[in-house]
């Protein structure tokens, strides 16, 4: 079964919010970046997004935990993949806010994209909300 993509944005990110349990904490940019991806039916793309937010905040949770886990024996590829994905989800981001207004476009450049400490909690608060949405999305797939 596929995702109804049709729902509405708000609809889409409130489901999320109830699934989940708890608040999303970039609901609003997450909500913009639904719609961007349905006005510019770039879809595809969402769910790529989606997919590899939830293997980043894995790859994470995993480099936080290494200090506690002595067993990792390989971090420095952990660390490498973290890195190249991080990346790959950012050019995503990029690519699904790329049509929309300037505001936008700046909003997200000085929020997500300049590389400052505040910006990464900022994005991680993002991929951590776009994780949720891909267990809705996975949750929905299955009829549960």
């Amino acid at each position: 079964m596929n995702f109804n993509y049709n729902t509405k944005p708000i609809d889409f990110v409130d489901g999320i919010e109830e699934f989940s349990g708890s608040k999303l904490r970039r609901k609003i940019d997450l909500l913009r970046i639904y719609e961007e991806a349905q006005q510019n039916d770039e879809l595809k793309l969402f769910e790529e997004l989606l997919f590899n937010a939830k293997y980043v905040m894995g790859l994470l949770r995993v480099v936080q935990s290494s200090s506690n886990v002595p067993d990792i024996k390989n971090l420095d590829q952990i660390k490498k993949d973290f890195s190249e994905n991080m990346e790959k989800v950012i050019n995503e981001l990029k690519a699904l806010i790329k049509p929309g207004t300037d505001d936008l476009q700046k909003y997200f450049q000085d929020t997500y994209f300049e590389l400052t400490q505040e910006n990464f909690i900022h994005l991680s608060e993002l991929l951590s909300d776009l994780e949720q949405a891909k267990k809705f999305i996975n949750n929905a797939k299955r009829g549960e």
